[in-house]
């Protein structure tokens, strides 16, 4: 990319200063967003690490080998063995894994019990090398055990290895074809093993400390893979010396990926798209949200409504007169209330609509009066005054920094992160709230759901809500997040409820890992991740909008470099390429991938008479030719924007269909979007 972020930023102020400005508090957002952007100096496009490396994830798994051209998949991770291998505990699986990124590797710690009260503390250190890991491992055991051992385990696919062979310096065998009986193979003596696939163009070499036998195995009888357990100590572990043990992994060789093949079906409308966008919820008081938002200038934001300090009305005064009140007390400078004020003004002011949501009441509306991190309950008797409160709140925040919302909702109110509400108690909480909106003449409707994700039990947890007319008619949206994901199924169920209520259907949380302390997201296995996870969301859940969770400082896309300076991730360049170039109002359109070989799909139509169109293209194998066919005639040119690990929303050379069809080459684990629209050309 030739453009820095401070020019992105450059470039998106005049957009930021063009709307009429509400209030004096909105011009003082306004020009602090200015000056922050003005002072950001140039950045590099990004920084790989040892913790980002290829060929591990964030727990620790040796997950790929390099080759000549591409990649071994694999799996590889440490286990402690409890006598006859009755439990096993992995490294991987740890409750409290710890791990550290340095410059020069990347360490991971954590506390393993393989048997009843024996704890093992254990260290795997990883060196990157150019060809593949070594890992550095130390286990030490608090008490005396009767453990199996410390093993390192690596599974390699059978797809790819069966008919192929084992080698080390004395022992040759055939991988086979069909699952063996007995599953194990072989022991081979002297530590050392190469595995190479049926067309001998890849293997991977496997080396470890000492002469002890390694143990190779057909384990098609739990899992479609073969295995190689590596004792890195053998029998009960000693209580309190420290053991350790060193692994290297290497791979060799090609390995040629298949085509991709797409075709495009522009007469087909699925549904009506009304933009992406992010969560700004968290961690305002820096400049990392405000940059994030001048460069991706989302379609869509959802934001914190700040309740948590209001303190009980004073009797005999009017409960909103009195919530109108505190709020203007307690917007002071620096106050988490006022950071999230000027910053929803800010949105306003770029006419950027936005959804409210509800974390956290004051600590007295709680049924014991005591606020817990989760899980807190409201009194019923507090609902009336919560629902007041909520009313002021808006009224405040229109007033006096020109914010309306487009709908409010309690966040994540099955799952009691931060305040749950039974099922059946839930259609009166929203129907006192849809009533005092009303009372309030706040022009802001009700997000129905915002549960926790889309899989059974949220929905489930929905069913007295739908079952209550009164509780439906305040409501604008329905909601779900997506943390951890979903069947295809569980997906559509959400699709066809939203078809049925009529109502517009909004992921307000789009994200892999709900664990903010530990979630990778500077890695790019990550980013795939949660580019997988968009591809699906569109195809099956089919919704109208779509946000990150976040683009603030809670899950950043922007990272700093060496220098403190803020460095793109691919995570920011994904989310780049579906803001900018699915605008609002794009209808999804017929698209599919011709041959299933994990490439993703979606197409949309936009513009005037739909003659604007834009194909997302996701690649999680290597680099590939891709041939697109179907294409409309009239598409005359394509523009091309590209994000793999190491360039992020890159520009290429654009490409003309001849006869409704294009080749091109997609990058390895990469986001590749075709466009007829130009960044200068998307309609805010």
């Amino acid at each position: 990319m030739a453009a820095s972020l401070a020019q992105w930023t450059s470039a998106a102020l005049t957009h930021a200063s063009a709307p009429r400005l509400a209030s004096r508090a909105v011009r003082r957002a306004v020009a602090w967003f200015l000056l922050c952007a003005m002072a950001l100096p140039c950045c590099p496009l990004s920084a790989r690490t040892a913790g980002d490396s290829e060929w591990l994830d964030g727990q620790g798994r040796v997950v790929r080998m390099p080759l000549e051209t591409g990649w071994l998949p694999c799996k590889g991770e440490l286990a402690v063995a409890s006598s006859n291998w009755t439990t096993v505990a992995y490294l991987s699986a740890a409750d409290k894994l710890q791990s550290v990124v340095g410059p020069s590797g990347a360490v991971w710690r954590a506390e393993l019990s393989p048997q009843s009260q024996v704890n093992c503390r254990v260290t795997q250190v990883a060196q990157i090398l150019s060809n593949g890991v070594q890992l550095s491992i130390s286990v030490v055991a608090d008490r005396t055990n009767a453990c199996e051992g410390v093993f390192f385990v690596l599974h390699v696919p059978a797809d790819r290895f069966a008919g192929g062979r084992y080698l080390s310096a004395g022992t040759a065998g055939r991988l086979p074809v069909t699952r063996a009986n007995p599953y194990q193979l072989a022991y081979v003596a002297g530590g050392q093993l190469e595995l190479v696939c049926a067309q001998e163009a890849a293997r991977i070499r496997l080396e470890a400390d000492g002469k002890s036998s390694l143990l190779v195995q057909d384990n098609r009888r739990w899992s479609d893979e073969f295995a190689v357990v590596v004792p890195l100590h053998s029998g009960p572990l000693p209580a309190g010396r420290l053991l350790t043990a060193t692994v290297r992994l290497t791979g060799a060789g090609v390995v040629r990926t298949p085509l991709a093949e797409v075709e495009v079906d522009t007469t087909r409308t699925l549904y009506r798209f009304e933009g992406f966008g992010g969560n700004y919820c968290y961690g305002l008081q820096g400049l990392l949200a405000r940059t994030a938002f001048a460069t991706l200038r989302p379609s869509w934001a959802r934001v914190q409504m700040r309740l948590d300090e209001l303190q009980r009305p004073a009797a005999g005064v009017e409960a909103a007169t009195d919530f109108l009140r505190q709020l203007a007390s307690q917007d002071r400078p620096d106050s988490e209330l006022r950071q999230a004020l000027e910053f929803q003004a800010l949105l306003a002011t770029n006419q950027t609509p936005s959804f409210m949501a509800l974390w956290r009441a004051p600590a007295w509306m709680y049924t014991d009066g005591v606020a817990r991190p989760e899980k807190n309950v409201l009194k019923p008797s507090e609902w009336p005054r919560l629902a007041v409160a909520v009313g002021a709140y808006l009224r405040y925040a229109r007033d006096r920094y020109g914010v309306e919302p487009e709908a409010f909702s309690l966040n994540e109110p099955d799952g009691g992160y931060n305040i749950r509400v039974p099922a059946a108690a839930y259609p009166q909480l929203v129907r006192q709230l849809g009533e005092e909106l009303q009372r309030q003449g706040v022009r802001t409707r009700l997000v129905l759901g915002d549960v926790a994700n889309a899989r059974g039990e949220a929905y489930t947890w929905l069913q007295p809500a739908l079952a209550d007319p009164l509780a439906l008619r305040p409501v604008a949206w329905l909601s779900f997040h997506a943390w951890g994901g979903a069947a295809d199924d569980e997906y559509a169920a959400w699709a066809a409820l939203a078809d049925r209520l009529r109502l517009p259907l909004m992921v307000a949380e789009a994200g892999v890992d709900p664990d903010w302390k530990r979630a990778p997201v500077f890695r790019h296995d990550y980013a795939l991740q949660e580019m997988g996870l968009y591809f699906a969301l569109l195809q099956h859940a089919r919704p109208q909008t779509v946000l990150l969770w976040e683009h603030s400082d809670n899950y950043p896309v922007l990272a700093r470099d060496a220098d403190g300076r803020f460095a793109t991730t691919a995570r920011w360049g994904m989310q780049r390429q579906w803001i900018l170039y699915t605008p609002r109002g794009s209808l999804a359109v017929g698209c599919q991938a011709v041959t299933d070989n994990a490439v993703d799909v979606c197409a949309f139509t936009h513009g005037p008479e739909g003659a604007g169109f834009t194909l997302h293209l996701g690649n999680r194998l290597g680099a590939r030719v891709c041939r697109i066919g179907k294409l409309p005639p009239k598409l005359h040119l394509l523009q091309v924007v590209q994000t793999t690990r190491d360039n992020h929303a890159q520009a290429r050379p654009p490409l003309t269909p001849q006869q409704g069809e294009l080749r091109l080459e997609l990058p390895a684990e990469s986001m590749t979007t075709l466009t007829t629209l130009l960044p200068a050309e998307v309609v805010r």
